[in-house]
């Protein structure tokens, strides 16, 4: 008897310490699913500041769009008015959708600090004198480290040349 009973203490505490080993997990793992959810808080939060930086950089009628938010669950994207109004993105122009689809890539770019190459296929085909101006000076020097720009001799004229050629390399 005195044996049996030697064995299920034993049992007993390789349980025990399975089961404390187990609510450990259980709290590690909390603990990290409370980091992440705060991460991307913070990422987006982030995101939305640097995409409204440069959208307010680049566009020609930066008081068209008051406020940006994303959803930090869902990520969608909500951008409003000055009179705090949500502005249905398909009611922008091509012209203004370009550049928030620019400004949104530069904040994504800007927020993950990841260096990739960036290829921008006619990005000013859609813009107005104005818009091409803030994309050429304000955009193609800051968009990253390596930047391939595909346009036509209308796009980037002789004028836009010589604004990037400080930032080309040969």
């Amino acid at each position: 008897i005195e044996i049996e009973i030697e064995k299920l203490f034993e049992k007993h505490n390789i349980s025990k310490e399975r089961a404390t080993f187990i609510e450990e997990c259980d709290n590690i793992s909390s603990v990290l699913n409370q980091f992440i959810v705060r991460l991307r808080k913070n990422k987006v939060k982030l995101l939305q500041e640097k995409t409204f930086e440069m959208y307010r950089l680049l566009s020609s009628r930066s008081g068209l769009i008051k406020d940006l938010s994303i959803d930090d669950k869902t990520y969608e994207v909500r951008i409003s008015n000055r009179n705090g109004q949500e502005i249905i993105k398909s009611g922008l122009s091509a012209g203004e959708k370009e550049v928030f689809a620019i400004a949104l890539l530069w904040g994504l770019a800007q927020t993950s600090q990841i260096k990739l190459p960036i290829i921008i296929d006619t990005p000013l085909s859609r813009l107005d004198s104005s818009h091409r101006d803030n994309i050429v000076n304000s955009y193609f020097p800051n968009a990253g480290d390596q930047v391939v720009i595909l346009s036509t001799d209308t796009e980037i004229d002789t004028n836009y040349y010589r604004a990037l050629k400080p930032h080309l390399s040969g």
